[in-house]
């Protein structure tokens, strides 16, 4: 998956919001991606041939995130490889214990769920299929965090002793991981801001990246208050390093696409499901939360589309690099099979990896499906 981003010309192609939507759509479950993959997987190779789905194949994959595991499984009854999906992944992948685990001082240890599970590649060995599984650490986790290399930068986190009599301490510590995302991504938007005004993009656009880091940063606090009203405890986060000055456009539109397009608009779909909890309700600070996160999060998802548009129209040379990345996304959660009703929650505001699947797969469906309506006023390639 190669982005090289020529950013001489500034000239408009007629490349749009609608042609953004239209690369969606051509990504869908069962369509032809950009890198030649016909949409199936786990073509079956040569047996007595060397494994290739290795994690030392793929150490330099853009896609890899900062977890990556290896698992088999019987091939189906008609001999076929199945897609891995999320319940898959999780089989194979089950835990992303943070490198800082330590700084988490709490009796139940860090939270170590994994999310964001990607298939870097599948392939049939021995008799039993393969697959290649990558995620990070965090659960549903909100914002669009500054990276590095690929991982979120995170700050740290110091906890003050609790009250006596306090409990819930696991739901409370997912509440301070959302609130580690939350302030990274403070400087992610302000990174894009730069980048952004380096290309020459609209004020209007470069003053909706401000309110964005903003509300980020507000989101945080809300998240902090949000799980002290759970365990009583107070936490402060303590400070990121300043993002670099420098960023590869093709690194930045990957970014784009995958937190912020997807990212975001998955995030707002979970805490609109957030806020259908009772028990979110019982505590104010918990319901605070979650609205301003339903509603900003999907604003900032629009914010990614806008800014797709924007650089499209600026650089269509970019075209082929969103295309793939938006298949390698929608590749990975779209081939999900769970219901909502599998698992409801895992604590307050917060579902179970059932019910996060479904809430994922339902996003991207619904942004394929409208997808699809709006290729449709696309005028035809001459």
């Amino acid at each position: 998956m190669v982005c090289d981003a020529r950013s001489g010309s500034s000239t408009h192609h007629g490349l749009g919001l609608l042609a953004a939507l239209a690369l969606l759509a051509a990504c869908g479950p069962g369509r032809p991606g950009a890198d030649g993959d016909d949409g199936s997987e786990g073509s079956e190779p040569d047996l007595a041939s060397e494994a290739m789905c290795t994690e030392a194949n793929f150490a330099d994959d853009p896609d890899r995130l900062s977890h990556t595991a290896r698992g088999c499984r019987p091939l189906a009854r008609d001999g076929s490889c199945a897609p891995c999906d999320e319940a898959c992944a999780e089989l194979i992948l089950p835990e992303c214990r943070p490198a800082d685990c330590e700084s988490f001082d709490l009796p139940a240890g860090c939270p170590t769920q994994c999310s964001d599970y990607r298939v870097l590649c599948s392939e049939v060995i021995g008799g039993e299929c393969c697959h290649l599984v990558t995620g990070q650490q965090g659960v549903a986790l909100p914002g669009r965090p500054l990276r590095l290399a690929g991982v979120a930068q995170l700050p740290a986190l110091e906890l003050e002793d609790p009250p006596a009599g306090w409990g819930r301490i696991d739901a409370a510590a997912r509440y301070r991981e959302f609130a580690r995302y939350e302030q990274a991504s403070v400087p992610a938007f302000r990174q894009a801001r730069a980048v952004l005004a380096g290309l020459g993009a609209p004020v209007e656009l470069l003053d909706d990246y401000d309110r964005a880091a903003q509300q980020e940063g507000r989101h945080a606090d809300l998240a902090l208050a949000a799980a002290e009203a759970l365990d009583g405890r107070r936490a402060h986060l303590g400070e990121l390093p300043p993002a670099p000055a420098q960023v590869e456009l093709a690194s930045f539109v990957r970014e784009l696409v995958r937190d912020g397009c997807l990212g975001e608009a998955v995030a707002a779909r979970e805490a609109a499901w957030a806020l259908t909890h009772s028990p979110v309700h019982e505590r104010e600070a918990l319901a605070r939360y979650w609205r301003a996160v339903a509603k900003e999060e999907l604003d900032h998802a629009r914010l990614a589309w806008r800014t797709l548009e924007w650089l499209l129209a600026r650089s269509p040379e970019l075209t082929a690099c969103v295309t793939a990345e938006l298949h390698a996304a929608l590749r990975a959660k779209m081939t999900a099979t769970h219901t909502v009703e599998l698992d409801a929650s895992v604590g307050p505001g917060l579902p179970g990896a059932a019910t996060r699947s479904a809430l994922r797969r339902a996003t991207l469906t619904q942004l394929v499906a409208e997808a699809d309506v709006l290729a449709q006023a696309l005028p035809s390639p001459t």
